[in-house]
């Protein structure tokens, strides 16, 4: 018997015993029952609970175990397999996080035992405090880690009220009992977890095999619920499938046949990202919830079909990276589903996620073929339509009857605005349709005005507001409806409204079957096209034929006028009008004025003959001008664009203007009316005057080329008499001046400008030199040219100084001026005995002095106005004394104000650096290297004035 046994029985062995025989005694004691319940706990084939139990029962037999645990670390839970106190058995319980807290948590740390004789007097040095709760706490116990390789899998304790009951041999004794019951407690779990394992293989096959022996999606799903919640004992089980064009997941089947048919005729869906279910079927990722109570995506179901969900777990069904649903179980109890269920079920998921993608693949073929069928009996019942009304009453009588749509209707829009009329329909409620029966508008739907803005396909959510006519809504059967445009050359000329039953179209065959709606809808696009080209092409050609007529009859006109009178005579009767008046446009007055005019009989032209119709007189024409539009007033008489006078003078019921544009330009106006009845003016009619009145733009633009054509001939030969008069005027011979050289240049631009140069013989052997610019370009600039060059010889010879000369000029050319033009001149009188200039400048300073010596340039400026602007200018004289090869250089703005193609000018700046640079040479070398300077700078640029040149050195 054991030490421990003897303090439970109560027997104390004497002090003075022989303590080396006892203890010997007590090793062969300890030895032989150490023995015997390692040997119980390791031949046991018992599962975890047994073990134990065994355990407990073999300390027993060896010490005091009235208290007792023995636990048992499962992730962050310590579960407690024995617990007694006292010498009672406690209920097992399981303490979450209790294991990283107190000694225990220090024995899972550390691995290590721990003796305590007497918590009193050691609980300062204890590695760990105790976490009892408890009034009478032990003082005395002995903790041993359950210890399997570098696991440790619990931990196991005894205690006593007493001090000193437990010594050394007590823990060698339990912590080897220790070693054993881990190594089995691992060895049990892992049978256990094999065993497990197995009976879920097992369970896993069964439900595959039962996958591959169904192909009716409905039966599928709902047997796969049952077998799952069946065999792996889940409280609930349910299968929801993905709608990726509406975002949502959709109830399929579950467990509980009552339940699967309540929650099928609810039509029962998440959003993706709501709830559990939601949030797998959007993210495609499982989630595990231990306590719904806890989780914030959970969305309680109705309490009274699912009133014990405690825990939940959903994974997704995925087929290569695509999310084709959810699979979702349930658990009555807090944490009743585990990692091993994450298997379970991740593993059933892929089975049934392929499973369902083969029954849809199936189907989905089975569909395509019928979709084929349906496809071709559509073209083939459109084609063999005579007209709209035959193609459209095919197309909604095909639908309902091969689609299985409840019913289909179609409505086209007007050929202006955005009114759908009801064409046909089949399956619609007549009686309750008839309030909506005349048509759609986006103010009466909102799924119309999106179809218009975006036209594609659209699901429309049943009964919603403003979706659709209240009307129309309770007209339509079914609780899928779908509006599908009609487009033909991507313009929507209508649209399809069908109902569906979604119960009777597998979810992921909704896809197709609005596939093969889209492709019903497009071939009725494509056949109304058809039927209304064919329609078109006649009224084309009766069009073209109508506009060949008038562009015979104007195409002789030799006067605007006669073009016009052919065209207000033929409109009314190719249009079907009743008047028609041309008007043209008074570029100065900016009125609109008749030019032509065609009335009915009995009706009187008085109205319109004398009509000058100012901006903002009829708003219509000048809605007409501003777009270059023709424009159009189906009731004039109550139309703002129509004022009153009109309406009163006229009396236009309805009312066309046309505008006669060429180019950018709006040079008159068409319009036409109708007075005798209140018929409309189509748009066929409508399109004939807009054709008419091109062919009178067309020609009023051959009119207006040819006057144009005449004016540019005239200006031509006015340019070249110009030019001419320009040449005559310039020398022709450099003169000889003693000492002194002269050169000139002359460059004519593309116009004709009034640049002009002259050199003047004086008496006693002076010289006077002009250079002018008139303040204008073309042939009157030239005449004024002329003129004022002829002033100045005369001036010039009759007076001996250049400000007397200028005055003078100035004086007789105001006389004449009626073109109210001025030039500006430069006028020197050089003396080359004396080598001096004298000069005055009448607004032209342009002429430099550049010195040979030091190569200093001044501008040669005196106060002066530009001749022709007052009668009694006045002009001062300036005087410049020349030393030897000093240069004197008169040019016009042409040679500094030309551009390069970056657009800078050639500049004052460069004239002087390359004077200063060839200021050495001949006045013929420095004048062509200014010529040459300024043509390198303007490259391939348009040269726009006159480049004007002379040039005076005096020899060295």
């Amino acid at each position: 018997m054991s030490k421990a046994r003897s303090r439970k029985a109560g027997n104390t062995q004497p002090a003075n015993t022989d303590s080396r025989r006892h203890r010997s005694h007590f090793s062969q004691v300890d030895l032989a029952a150490l023995t015997e319940a390692g040997l119980a706990i390791v031949r046991s084939q018992l599962d975890v609970d047994g073990l134990c139990e065994l355990v407990y029962q073999q300390v027993g037999r060896i010490v005091d175990a009235d208290h007792f645990h023995l636990g048992l670390f499962e992730g962050d839970s310590f579960n407690l397999k024995v617990w007694v106190q006292d010498g009672k058995r406690l209920p097992v319980t399981s303490f979450p996080g209790a294991q990283d807290t107190g000694i225990i948590g220090w024995m899972r740390a550390t691995q290590r035992p721990l003796l305590v004789r007497d918590f009193s007097a050691e609980m300062p040095e204890l590695p760990a405090r105790p976490s009892y709760d408890s009034d009478d706490p032990p003082r005395s116990a002995v903790f041993v880690p359950l210890v399997a390789g570098d696991e440790t899998v619990g931990s196991m304790s005894v205690q006593h009220h007493r001090p000193d009951m437990f010594d050394e041999n007590d823990l060698r004794t339990l912590n080897i009992i220790g070693h054993h019951a881990a190594s089995a407690i691992v060895n049990a779990r892992l049978f256990q977890t094999v065993q497990r394992r197995a009976e879920q293989l097992a369970a896993i096959a069964e439900v595959s095999q039962a996958l591959t022996a169904e192909l009716d999606f409905d039966q599928l799903l709902t047997k796969v619920v049952e077998l799952i919640r069946e065999r792996f004992g889940y409280y609930h089980a349910q299968i929801f499938l993905v709608e990726d064009e509406t975002h949502r997941a959709v109830f399929r089947a579950s467990s509980g046949h009552q339940l699967n048919q309540i929650w099928l005729q609810q039509g029962r869906t998440q959003r993706f990202e709501e709830g559990i279910i939601g949030w797998v079927a959007a993210t495609g990722q499982p989630l595990l919830v231990g306590d719904v109570t806890q989780e914030p995506r959970y969305i309680p179901d109705d309490p009274r079909l699912l009133p014990d969900t405690k825990s939940e777990l959903a994974v997704p069904l995925v087929v290569e990276g695509e999310v084709l649903g959810v699979l979702d179980v349930q658990s009555r109890e807090p944490g009743g589903l585990g990692e091993e269920d994450l298997f379970v079920l991740t593993t059933l998921a892929n089975q049934v996620a392929v499973a369902v993608d083969s029954t849809w693949s199936y189907w989905a073929k089975q569909e395509e073929a019928w979709i084929t069928t349906v496809l071709l009996q559509m073209a083939e019942a459109a084609n063999q339509a005579e007209n709209l009304d035959e193609v459209v009453a095919a197309v909604t009588r095909i639908t309902t009857m091969l689609v299985g749509a409840v019913s289909c209707s179609v409505w086209l829009r007007e050929q202006e605005g955005d009114w759908f009329d009801l064409a046909d329909a089949v399956g619609l409620d007549r009686e309750r349709l008839a309030p909506a029966a005349s048509g759609l508008s986006p103010g009466t739907s909102t799924a119309l005005a999106q179809l218009l803005v975006r036209p594609a396909p659209i699901l429309l959510e049943r009964d919603a507001a403003g979706v659709l006519p209240d009307a129309l809504w309770r007209s339509l059967a079914g609780d899928e409806v779908m509006l599908l445009p009609l487009l033909a050359q991507n313009r929507l000329i209508g649209c399809m409204l069908v109902s569906l039953n979604r119960e009777s179209v597998p979810v992921r065959l909704h896809d197709k079957r609005m596939g093969m709606l889209a492709g019903i809808a497009q071939q009725v696009a494509a056949s109304i096209e058809s039927v209304r080209q064919a329609g078109y092409r006649d009224e084309e050609a009766w069009i073209s034929w109508a506009l060949l007529e008038v562009s015979q009859a104007i195409s002789n006109a030799q006067t605007i006028d006669e073009m016009l009178e052919h065209v207000v005579r033929l409109t009314p009767l190719l249009a079907g009008v009743d008047r028609c008046a041309a008007l043209l446009l008074d570029k100065e007055s900016g009125d609109f004025v008749v030019s032509q005019l065609h009335v009915g009989r009995g009706d009187s032209a008085e109205a319109f003959a004398e009509m000058r119709l100012p901006p903002g007189a009829v708003p219509l024409i000048d809605l007409a001008r501003a777009t270059r539009t023709i424009q159009y007033i189906a009731d004039a008489r109550n139309s703002d664009l129509v004022p009153s006078r009109w309406r009163e003078v006229v009396g236009s019921k309805n009312l066309v203007a046309a505008p006669l544009a060429v180019q950018d330009d709006v040079l008159g106006m068409l319009l036409v009316d109708a007075v005798e009845s209140d018929r409309d003016i189509s748009q066929r009619r409508r399109d004939i005057v807009a054709g008419i009145a091109r062919q009178a733009s067309l020609s009023l633009e051959n009119f207006q080329l040819q006057v144009q054509e005449q004016q540019r001939i005239r200006l031509l030969q006015e340019l070249e008499v110009a030019h001419r008069i320009q040449t005559s005027l310039l020398p022709d011979e450099i003169p000889d001046v003693p000492g002194y050289e002269l050169a000139h240049d002359w460059e004519a631009a593309r116009e004709v400008g009034g640049d002009f140069y002259d050199f003047i013989p004086l008496p006693d052997g002076k010289l006077g030199i002009v250079m002018a610019d008139v303040a204008d370009k073309g042939v009157p600039a030239a005449l004024f040219m002329a003129r004022t060059s002829t002033l100045l010889r005369l001036s010039a010879q009759d007076y001996a100084s250049p400000d007397r000369a200028l005055v003078h000029a100035n004086r007789w050319l105001n006389a004449s001026n009626r073109e109210d033009m001025f030039v500006t001149a430069w006028y020197g009188m050089l003396d080359p005995a004396n080598h001096k200039i004298q000069y005055a400048n009448a607004g032209h300073g342009l002429a430099l002095h550049v010195s040979a010596a030091d190569g200093a340039v001044q501008p040669l400026r005196s106060r002066g106005i530009a001749l022709g602007i007052v009668d009694d200018p006045v002009i001062d004289t300036d005087t410049l004394v020349l030393a030897p090869g000093d240069l004197v250089v008169l040019y016009t703005d042409g040679v500094v104000d030309i551009l390069d193609k970056e657009g800078e000018e050639f500049g004052q700046e460069r004239l002087h650096d390359l004077l200063v640079a060839h200021r050495r040479g001949t006045a013929q070398e420095v004048a062509d290297a200014i010529i040459a300077a300024v043509w390198a700078h303007a490259g391939q640029t348009a040269v726009v004035d006159d480049v004007t040149l002379v040039v005076v050195r005096r020899r060295a």
